[in-house]
C-alpha cells in the first residue's frame, strides 16, 4: 500500500483485531488490556493523522507514502512525533503500543489461547514492514527542501499525544492500576 491513509485504515482492521484476542479470552484482566490498547492505539493514531494532515496540506492533498520523503530535514518535530506513533503502532518497546500489545497477548495466552496469540505476533511483524516504510521514507528518502508550517494547535495535539505514547510506554500503570 501506497497510500498513507489507506495503510492506517488497514492497520486499525488489524488492530480492532488484536482487541478481538481479549474479548476471546475474557477474563478480568481482558478489560484493563483493551483500555491500555485503545489508549496506546488512539493516541497514536491521532498523532499519525495530525501529520498527515499537515503534509497533506504542503502536498496539496496528496498523502502517498512518498510526500513523506525527507521529512526529518522539512519539520524534525514532526519527524520525531510521526516516529514515535509508528512505533507504538508497531508494538516496539518504550511505547504505549508494546505494552498494550504486551498486556493483550499475556492475557490471551493465560486464557489459553497461546496459538492464535503466535498468529497475532506474525502478523504484528508483517505490520512492522508498513510502518516501518513511513519511517525510511522520513529519515532515508530524499524529499523536498521546502520547511513544513506546523500550527500552534496541530503542535499542541503532537505534544500531547506524543508524550502520552511515550507515557503509556514508559508507565503503563497509569491505565493499569486505575482499575
Amino acid at each position: 500500500q501506497n497510500n498513507f491513509k489507506r495503510m492506517l485504515a488497514f492497520s486499525s482492521i488489524a488492530h480492532a483485531g488484536y482487541m478481538l484476542l481479549a474479548i476471546i479470552a475474557l477474563k478480568e484482566a481482558s478489560f484493563i488490556a483493551i483500555l491500555l490498547y485503545t489508549a496506546a492505539y488512539s493516541v497514536a493514531t491521532i498523532t499519525a493523522f495530525a501529520v498527515l494532515m499537515m503534509i497533506k496540506e504542503a502536498h496539496a492533498g496528496n498523502d502517498s507514502i512518498e510526500t513523506f520523503n525527507g521529512l526529518s530535514k522539512r519539520s524534525p518535530f514532526m519527524a520525531f512525533t510521526l516516529t514515535l506513533a509508528m512505533l507504538s503502532l508497531a508494538g516496539i518497546p518504550i511505547t504505549g503500543g508494546f505494552f498494550a500489545k504486551y498486556y493483550l497477548f499475556a492475557n490471551t495466552i493465560s486464557a489459553g489461547y497461546t496459538w492464535l496469540v503466535v498468529v497475532a505476533v506474525f502478523n504484528s511483524a508483517i505490520g512492522v514492514f508498513y510502518y516501518f516504510r513511513v519511517l525510511i521514507a522520513s529519515y532515508f528518502k530524499e524529499g523536498s527542501e521546502e520547511k513544513l508550517t506546523i500550527y500552534p494547535a496541530y503542535k499542541l495535539v503532537l505534544i500531547i499525544t506524543t508524550i502520552a505514547t511515550l507515557l503509556l510506554g514508559i508507565l503503563p500503570g497509569l491505565i493499569t492500576e486505575m482499575m
